[in-house]
């Protein structure tokens, strides 16, 4: 089986700051999907710099998929009121797979001049 891991995290150090990310696991079964994902935070949390400091993370929740959707499938939307928060986005932080291809689309805006970021689709 894969499972799908929504997490949320807080960070509680000289700014506090608030995030989303998800993990994606093969996995026997729910709970050694939770050991897989314990495992890789512990992982990310000594390679790199996504997780330093004071953090606490919450499972938002857990998507278990036997096979993979032929269509596409909606996971973890989230809505926020108003402007949208200061962010960092990284589609694949801090790591490099084999069989991963990352195709981003958001620009990035240390380009100068900053490419506009086109819809994908509208509805009116």
């Amino acid at each position: 089986m894969l499972y799908l891991g929504h997490f949320v995290f807080d960070t509680f150090d000289e700014e506090q700051r608030m995030g989303y990310f998800n993990l994606l696991v093969a996995a026997e079964d729910v709970e050694k999907a939770k050991e897989g994902f314990r495992r890789k935070l512990s992982q990310l949390r000594e390679s790199s710099d996504l997780f330093t400091g004071h953090i606490k993370m919450y499972l938002d929740g857990i998507v278990e998929l036997s096979q993979l959707p032929e269509d596409a499938l909606l996971t973890n939307y989230r809505t926020f009121h108003g402007e949208a928060p200061p962010s960092i986005y990284n589609v694949l932080p801090e790591q490099n797979r084999a069989g991963c291809a990352v195709y981003p689309v958001i620009p990035d805006k240390s380009m100068v001049p900053c490419p506009k970021l086109e819809p994908f689709i509208s509805f009116a």
